[in-house]
């Protein structure tokens, strides 16, 4: 088995969980239920990248700040801005004619978190969570995962979009067509930068305005 094949192996055993969370998502019996399965994947996917010594070393290097010293220090904030506004703005427009041309696709719905203290929690930390976890998944291993057998930029953003657009399987064509779209701007922004502090940024920021 090649170095490329066994860190393909690997990486697609610690990105599972995001796939099967779905399955979860459905059986949940309120507000307890969903966000348990919603932290548990994120937080097993975090574990798993961590503990395959392949997939570390993979990252490494993929949280340096090094790049921002060749850019004006205003230029990654205002790229990820730029990007989180994007999503924002597409999901606000572009999902719902989606979500009505294709209703049948639509398995599960985000349910209201009614509890002040949990919604705070969800929105800070549990935001923080799942954008560290996807970034960490679907623009850092992801790129390096892709770009041992290509060298093309393209098909490594198209690639890593489609994988990520795949993750939200149970929730209808808009967000599927809208986490493709977030997928593309988030490698592009991720390839630019070097950097995977602003697709995190930019990824909470949109999740931060769309649940909030």
């Amino acid at each position: 088995m090649t170095p490329q094949v066994r860190l393909a192996i690997l990486a697609v055993l610690a990105v599972a969980p995001t796939y099967l969370n779905d399955l979860l998502y459905m059986r949940a019996a309120g507000v307890s239920d969903w966000l348990l399965a919603d932290y548990g994947s994120k937080t097993l996917v975090l574990i798993l990248i961590l503990a395959f010594p392949d997939t570390r070393r993979a990252l490494a290097g993929a949280w340096t700040w090094a790049p921002f010293e060749r850019t004006p220090r205003y230029a990654p904030l205002a790229w990820a801005l730029a990007v989180a506004g994007v999503v924002v703005i597409a999901f606000l427009y572009l999902k719902p004619p989606l979500d009505a041309f294709a209703p049948g696709m639509k398995l599960f719905v985000y349910p209201d978190i009614d509890d002040p203290a949990v919604h705070a929690f969800d929105l800070s930390a549990g935001l923080v969570l799942t954008a560290v976890a996807e970034e960490l998944a679907f623009r850092g291993l992801a790129r390096r995962v892709i770009g041992a057998f290509t060298g093309n930029t393209t098909a490594i953003t198209v690639i890593s979009a489609l994988a990520f657009a795949a993750i939200h399987w149970s929730n209808g064509l808009g967000s599927l067509t809208i986490a493709f779209i977030a997928g593309i701007l988030l490698m592009a922004l991720h390839i630019r930068s070097g950097s995977l502090w602003p697709p995190v940024i930019a990824h909470y920021l949109a999740d931060l305005a769309l649940f909030v």
